[in-house]
């Protein structure tokens, strides 16, 4: 397991950050996917998905990121990926899904949201 590459931060008491780094491969999506449900149930709010420490993401672990946000937008809210690298930005933007997961700049982006 790969607990300590993927932690979760609560912000404000309702939101919730995954703060990610390495490699999201596809056999990185257990942990993501862990870590992921771990903020879902924690958080009555937003789910954040820190990408900044990401050298690279496959489309295994894009797909657990959408339904991700499929289940936070079925509750009202949503997931945002924040500080995506350039790479990770590439790769969300090839497969056309970074508008659809919300990207923004950086964590304090996301709290003045």
């Amino acid at each position: 397991m790969m607990d300590d590459l993927f932690n979760v931060v609560m912000r404000n008491g309702v939101d919730a950050t995954v703060v990610c780094q390495g490699e999201l491969d596809i056999c990185a999506v257990p942990d993501v996917s862990a870590a992921l449900e771990r903020a879902l149930h924690a958080s009555d709010g937003e789910v954040s998905v820190d990408m900044q420490g990401v050298r690279y993401i496959d489309s295994a672990c894009v797909s657990t990121l959408l339904r991700a946000h499929d289940t936070l937008e079925a509750r009202g809210s949503r997931l945002v990926v924040v500080a995506a690298s350039p790479v990770v930005r590439r790769a969300l933007q090839l497969l056309g899904v970074g508008d659809r997961l919300g990207l923004a700049g950086d964590p304090a982006s996301v709290l003045a949201a």
